[in-house]
């Protein structure tokens, strides 16, 4: 699995994560991958309700956590755009308010695809979960084994600084 790690920028006390990955399969199939829920849920680990439309919803429940929010830009193969907005749970008593942005460029008989995700109250546990998943996107659109969740989250997350919003 990929060992390029994603960059961390720190903007107005919060944090945005961005992640590129060239991936060896058309903006079609990764397009696929990424909007249709059954797919989604297979490599992030989790269940997905995608409504396929701008002002659609999006939700995404993984373990203690449901993610949801409205669908801010819907480009098919092209940008996917969402709020993925966390109320407050143990795990993170702050809660969270982020976009996620998904962009594909086709590139060299693939695609380039390019992850951001802004807003973040810290890095703690964001950024190498972030680094895994798209790693097991990677692999599931490449038709490779995907990493195990918890042991390539081990090994990547020393890569990363963590960062706390100041309190």
């Amino acid at each position: 699995m990929s060992t390029q790690v994603g960059t961390i920028t720190i903007e107005n006390n919060r944090a945005t994560l961005n992640f590129s990955r060239f991936i060896n399969a058309s903006p079609t199939q990764v397009w696929e991958a990424i909007v249709n829920p059954n797919k989604f849920g297979t490599w992030y680990n989790a269940t997905a309700e995608i409504e396929p439309k701008e002002g659609g919803m999006f939700t995404v429940h993984s373990g203690p956590f449901t993610w949801k929010g409205k669908v801010v830009n819907w480009e098919p193969e092209h940008l996917f755009k969402y709020e993925h907005n966390h109320e407050a749970v143990t795990e993170m008593p702050t809660g969270a308010e982020t976009i996620v942005t998904w962009t594909l460029q086709p590139k060299d008989d693939g695609t380039e695809l390019t992850f951001t995700q802004s807003g973040l109250p810290s890095t703690a546990g964001f950024a190498p979960g972030t680094h895994v998943v798209i790693d097991r996107l990677v692999a599931f659109i490449e038709g490779k084994d995907m990493p195990d969740f918890e042991g390539f989250y081990n090994e990547v997350e020393p890569l990363y600084t963590v960062w706390n919003m100041e309190a």
